[in-house]
């Protein structure tokens, strides 16, 4: 665990959309080394209804994923331990977490860098900078596909 910027979960909002029959929020797990990143992420989906918790390197956002079971991964391609190619690879071929959206959001714009990530496992590849917006735009566009629309509180 790394201390106070490990996994802290949203407060309630009063006035959010519905949630579905299950009474159960969306969760999204966001796995980034850049704690701005991370934070403006995790604020801007707290805000908007989602139960939110977070992960500073790849090896944290795996044990927070299996511990949780996240609707949504959002992860960055490079930090330290474990990438975040090698993270997409492992929470594609988890039982735990092979259902999760999963979401890169990287800085990596080179040729190639989109289909390494897509082959690993990812679902959507957004490049930074992304806008919180965009991001939870993407969110909702791919539960969506899926024939779900990822509940909120």
């Amino acid at each position: 665990m790394n201390g106070g910027d490990r996994a802290r979960q949203g407060s309630r909002r009063q006035n959010g959309p519905p949630t579905p029959s299950s009474g159960r929020a969306a969760s999204i797990l966001i796995v980034d080394d850049v704690e701005d990143s991370r934070e403006m992420y995790a604020e801007y989906l707290r805000y908007k209804g989602y139960i939110v918790e977070t992960a500073t390197d790849g090896r944290d956002g795996l044990a927070r994923a299996l511990e949780m079971a996240p609707d949504t991964i959002v992860l960055d391609l490079t930090m330290p331990g474990i990438d975040g190619l090698e993270a997409l690879r492992q929470l594609r071929r988890h039982s735990v977490t092979s259902h999760a959206l999963l979401i890169v959001v990287t800085g990596h714009a080179l040729k190639g860098t989109r289909e390494q990530a897509m082959k690993a496992g990812a679902d959507v590849f957004l490049t930074k900078p992304c806008l919180p917006d965009e991001l939870e735009a993407a969110i909702t566009a791919q539960h969506a596909r899926r024939g779900n629309t990822p509940p909120r509180r």
